[in-house]
């Protein structure tokens, strides 16, 4: 099951363009999505094109053409943290952390993670522009951010290297390096 499959039920009917646009993501979510492993945690970086933000932004009942306007100009990329050995993160801080360190690992990815997220794109460093923490209450046994770049024109041969200056569970620079060729091949929204 790919990353995008959940996407599906929040994009409608069968031959929707969202539909359209999550099937082709799914179909070619190696290109889109990368996992890393340090020290207890494992990070996925999933690439999300302006479209499909709008899309999982759109009611489904909004009969209103699509406002690409509030949603391009940017590169999105979902960040889902867990627990290497798939207890949750949550158990992972229980186990690693004093109560007092568990407010401030909250704090950091509430209010100062986008310090320690760049893109760069040929010679440009682009830094966060937004990013949220999605709160799940306890339920996924992940952590989830969504986050923003201001976009810049990917050339076929260039690459997007997100890098993520993990501070709290490996004190590593994680890397995730996506296609501007592949990224470009992306279908837009009609």
């Amino acid at each position: 099951m790919s990353v995008f499959s959940g996407l599906l039920a929040a994009c409608w009917a069968d031959g929707d363009p969202c539909t359209k646009l999550a099937e082709y993501l799914g179909e070619h979510s190696a290109d889109f999505s990368f996992t890393r492993t340090e020290g207890d945690i494992t990070v996925t970086a999933t690439y999300q094109p302006p479209d499909l933000v709008e899309c999982q932004g759109k009611n489904k009942d909004d009969n209103d053409p699509h406002d690409k306007a509030n949603y391009s100009g940017f590169h999105y990329f979902q960040l889902k943290i867990g627990s290497k050995d798939e207890r949750g993160i949550q158990d992972l801080l229980k186990r690693n952390f004093s109560k007092e360190e568990q407010e401030e690992t909250a704090n950091y990815y509430n209010y100062r993670l986008g310090a320690d997220l760049k893109l760069v794109i040929a010679n440009d460093t682009i830094p966060c522009t937004f990013y949220h923490h999605i709160q799940t209450g306890g339920v996924y046994k992940h952590l989830l951010l969504f986050t923003a770049f201001e976009a810049r024109t990917l050339k076929d041969g260039e690459q997007a290297t997100l890098l993520f200056q993990d501070k709290i569970f490996s004190a590593s620079l994680l890397t995730f390096q996506f296609e501007g060729s592949k990224i470009n091949q992306i279908p837009n929204l009609k």
